[in-house]
């Protein structure tokens, strides 16, 4: 609560305070750095410096960095919900709003400024074990929120000399650095130390022995100074200095009373050494003792460790230096008990959400099938909040251990592939995960067979193969429904996750109508509110916005409105197909700025996020709006040619659509033709665009025989419906089938209306528009005359055509060898004709492309796409 310190480790009774580090520690920089190696005595300082009341304010909170907080994104989660705990950030504040959404910020440092000026009062922060730290922009972005808030100040512990020293930070901030130097206890410090610990020492020797051999460690003196007050080292003891060795040995078995139970006691501690941290819980699985409490109390007087009030509760950390003495007992005394340890640690890290730290304990216990067990589990928060501790621990796996954990090494794949410099590295690492799970996928339980095969789609999706990344959607379907009551029950907390990964290979594979069933899945409310369901309402409402089942996409989009998500998930992965959704729904009421809005939005991710494609095709369309065709071709052309390794036959399909439009609106028919013959007549988008052609060159029967080409089993959306019925309902009325062209418009008008549709009425001809509405009025439709109204004062996107120049077989060959020569009788020697026939050949060519000279007969057939490659 404000005006307490909140998880200030406990300060042991006999300690002696040190007021010269207190003097320097009360100082008025927000920041101070107390530098010294394991042992030196920095965390019991500080800890006495805030229970003697010093602090500024007297508000804080201890914050201490372990191995699974050392990405940015974990610290700054994991010191957020400190603060929160603390009751020093509001709880319905910025943070607290944005906590799991992190990864989704494109500005993280900005909200982190935003959201610690909502402390209301002086705090103080306290970073523990600071040198875990590797990552250079959680240093920058505490530098950046010391120097914006006046009321923030940070005292960082730490091992190592580290940027916070840097010269740039000593700039903006003057810190106060406590040094080694100053850290170990002087001669009169060992002196009040001997004297707390009721050791006589009237004429000073053993304080000047000790303090002479140790060097004023404190962690050393303080081993010393037990042993001695329980009579295990006399005051006649030789020679210190040639002890040291044995004194470090008597931290792990010497404090302990030398009764028949410590021995029991010791080893119950080594026993428990091998977690990070402890709870009375977990100590006394550890140990197998019912008394844990007074195991870590004793062990807490002897100075192995500290409590400290963490999330979740106390929790007791053996310091570092003990802890890595301990563990070398514990690999000495008792190898056989390490595995089961570790096994142990490993499955209530696993129940208690601990998922890293699980998948340490599982790797060093050697259980493949435990840690494949945490990966079913938490396979995405391991790879979103720890991919480069993920990296570290299961990279180092021999490859015949993980051929044997096909789980295993397709996360490990998934956390290269994220990495820029790793992606050949994933490549070869997915092979060897695919090739494993085929072999061993059948032994694996149903659940963690799902799990796999549904990583497998996404690795698939995610390096291009979307051909394979759908067939193993299929086999993942194929498994989903194949689960019992039991094992659905089992999987049910990654349900929306599962099936919305699943949804996306379909849809990226062309498959959207199968897509929608699994979004629908995902998005389906479970009783959490939480990003996987989210993710599953903005992908729902995405994919059926893009179909033109508008209605029910702003149903999902108000459901999400209703609801105060945290800050960065609207924006960023999990809210991609929100903001598609929205763009699209803008398009169909003609508003292209705020299409334009929605694109804009995303743009801090669309250089590495999955769904670029659906962007540029709204990007494409707000250009088409805006009268900016040429340009819009540019930017498609620009981003397909960056971007050729990430497309698809299938997302190639929707941008080519999408290009074909703009095409038709710039007058470039020939490229546009060219565009549409990549791909078959029988896709309804690319039919639908023939047709549009071929009304746009006053060709109404070939309009209508392209509209027959679409497969009669193949799926059209209602939006590409609309399209299709309208350029129909045209066509028939160009050839005076004025009966037929009303009862089709009225099925438009129909359809388009109950699902808000707008944007066909764009890509139909002006000239249609009228001759349709004026059709309409004359015969009563009310409905046609209320639809082809909407589009009244917007200008029009087509214009006029240019028509195509239809070259023969031979204008074909002969304007090729041009592309090579411009000298006649070379050309006669190609094409084993006579020069004069050459020159006949090309008059006649240059009259068809309206040109006068070969270098504007080059320019004009490659604008219109008559040139091959």
């Amino acid at each position: 609560m404000p005006g307490e310190f909140y998880g200030t480790p406990r300060v042991p009774r006999d300690y002696v305070s040190r007021p010269h580090l207190s003097a320097k520690l009360n100082t008025a920089s927000p920041l101070v750095v107390v530098r010294g190696p394991a042992g030196s005595g920095k965390t019991v300082a500080v800890a006495d410096w805030v229970a003697a009341g010093s602090v500024p304010g007297f508000a804080g909170a201890w914050h201490l960095v372990d191995s699974g907080s050392t990405t940015r994104l974990a610290f700054w989660n994991s010191l957020i919900q400190t603060m929160l705990d603390a009751g020093l950030l509001p709880e319905t504040g910025l943070l607290a709003r944005s906590m799991d959404s992190l990864g989704s910020e494109p500005d993280l440092s900005r909200l982190l400024r935003r959201g610690f000026a909502q402390i209301e009062q002086e705090t103080t922060i306290v970073l523990d074990d600071y040198d875990l730290v590797a990552d250079d922009d959680i240093h920058s972005d505490l530098v950046a929120l010391l120097v914006g808030n006046a009321r923030l100040r940070a005292t960082v512990l730490t091992r190592i000399w580290g940027p916070l020293e840097s010269d740039s930070v000593r700039l903006a901030l003057a810190p106060v650095v406590i040094t080694p130097d100053e850290l170990p206890l002087s001669l009169d410090e060992t002196r009040q130390a001997l004297a707390s610990a009721g050791i006589d020492d009237d004429d000073g020797s053993v304080a000047r022995a000790v303090w002479e051999t140790v060097g004023g460690s404190t962690v050393l003196t303080r081993g010393v100074l037990l042993a001695m007050a329980r009579g295990e080292i006399g005051f006649s003891f030789p020679s210190l200095t040639e002890s040291i060795a044995a004194v470090s040995g008597r931290l792990l078995r010497s404090r302990l009373p030398s009764s028949a139970g410590s021995v029991r006691q010791l080893d119950s501690i080594v026993q428990c050494s091998v977690a990070d941290f402890l709870t009375l819980d977990l100590a006394e699985l550890l140990s197998s003792r019912s008394d844990a409490d007074e195991l870590l109390a004793q062990a807490e007087r002897d100075g192995f460790g500290m409590w400290a009030e963490r999330p979740g509760g106390a929790h007791f950390a053996f310091t570092p230096a003990v802890r890595a003495g301990l563990r070398a007992e514990l690999n000495h005394r008792f190898p056989r008990d390490v595995t089961r340890l570790n096994q142990i640690a490993a499955e209530w890290m696993l129940d208690n959400g601990r998922g890293i730290s699980a998948l340490r304990h599982a790797i060093a216990a050697d259980d493949m099938e435990l840690a494949s067990r945490i990966v079913v589990n938490d396979w995405y928060s391991l790879i979103e909040l720890h991919r480069d501790l993920l990296i570290e621990m299961v990279g180092a796996l021999p490859l015949r251990t993980l051929q044997r954990a096909p789980l295993l090494a397709m996360v490990l794949a998934l956390a290269y592939n994220a990495s820029k410099t790793h992606r050949v590295k994933s490549i070869e690492i997915f092979g060897l995960a695919i090739v494993s799970a085929k072999l061993r996928g059948p032994k694996e339980p149903l659940t963690n067979r799902l799990v796999l095969v549904t990583i497998e789609s996404i690795a698939f999706r995610l390096i291009g193969q979307i051909g394979q990344a759908v067939s193993a959607a299929e086999r993942a379907s194929v498994l989903l429904d194949e689960l019992s009551v039991q094992e659905r029950d089992e999987i049910s907390v990654h349900l929306s996750t599962l099936t919305s990964m699943l949804g996306l290979s379909f849809f990226y594979g062309g498959q959207p109508e199968r897509a929608q069933k699994f979004f629908e899945i995902a998005a389906a409310p479970n009783g959490r509110v939480g990003g996987a369901w989210y993710h599953g309402l903005a992908l729902h409402a995405g994919s059926l916005a893009l179909a033109g089942d508008v209605p029910e996409a702003q149903e999902l989009l108000n459901l999400a409105d209703e609801i105060e998500w945290p800050e960065g998930w609207r924006d960023g992965y999990v809210g991609a197909f929100g903001h598609v959704a929205e763009g699209i729904i803008a398009l169909d009421s003609f508003d292209a700025d705020k299409a334009q809005h929605h694109v804009t939005v995303m743009e801090p991710h669309l250089a590495t996020i999955e769904h670029w494609p659906l962007f540029a095709q709204v990007q494409a369309m707000v250009f088409l709006i805006k009268g900016r065709a040429p340009e819009g071709v540019a930017f498609l052309r620009s981003e397909t040619a960056r971007r050729s390794r990430s497309l698809n036959s299938h997302t190639s399909l929707r941008l080519d659509q999408s290009k074909a439009l703009l095409l038709f609106a710039a007058g470039r028919g020939g490229e546009a033709e060219a565009v549409l013959r990549k791909h078959p007549k029988s896709v309804p988008g690319i039919a639908v665009n023939w047709a549009r052609l071929a009304l746009l060159a006053n060709q109404p029967e070939r309009a209508i025989r392209a509209l027959d080409e679409v497969a009669p089993a193949g799926w059209m959306s209602t939006r590409r419906l609309s399209e299709a019925l309208l350029l129909r309902a045209a066509a028939a009325l160009r050839l005076g089938r004025d009966d037929f062209a009303l009862t089709v418009l009225d099925e438009a008008a129909g359809l388009m209306l109950d699902r808000r549709l707008g944007f066909a009425l764009l890509l139909l001809p002006r000239s249609d528009v009228e001759a349709l509405a004026a059709l309409a009025s004359a015969r009563g439709s009310v409905s046609a005359v209320a639809l082809l109204a909407q589009v009244d004062g917007h200008p029009s996107v087509f214009g006029e055509l240019r028509p195509a120049i239809e070259l023969t077989e031979r204008e074909r060959v002969v304007l090729q060898q041009l592309v090579v020569t411009g000298n006649h009788a070379e050309i006669a020697a190609a094409l084993f004709v006579s020069p004069n026939t050459v020159k006949s050949q090309l008059r006649a060519l240059y009259r068809k492309l309206g040109v006068a000279s070969r270098q504007e007969a080059l320019l004009t057939a490659s604008e219109r796409q008559l040139i091959s490659s």
